[in-house]
């Protein structure tokens, strides 16, 4: 996120099935930068959101609904660069 652009990143993600969803936001180490993690399944139902202070985030969920979600990083206050990472660990790949 760059100082005079965009307050809020979206990205579409396709969970294929079942299972664990863990979301994982680092930015720059800075008391002025702010940034926050929502999951959500459309503009209007957020899933998880993490808003702690500082710009480490992190969202553990567990999704019973296979389907397109968002994930939205949200600069609360200040900007800077950040590190998006995602794991999903699928039920079927337990069972094996």
């Amino acid at each position: 996120m760059s100082e005079t652009g965009d307050e809020v990143d979206v990205y579409k993600i396709t969970v294929p099935e079942t299972g664990h969803l863990i979301l994982e936001l680092t930015g720059p180490e800075s008391e002025a930068v702010d940034l926050d993690l929502g999951l959500y399944i459309d503009d209007t139902h957020s899933v998880a959101v993490s808003g702690d202070s500082g710009s480490y985030e992190e969202i553990t969920e567990y999704i019973t609904s296979p389907g397109i979600y968002y994930v939205a990083v949200i600069a609360f206050e200040g900007a800077g660069d950040y590190s998006l990472s995602l794991v999903f660990a699928a039920d079927s790949a337990q069972l094996q």
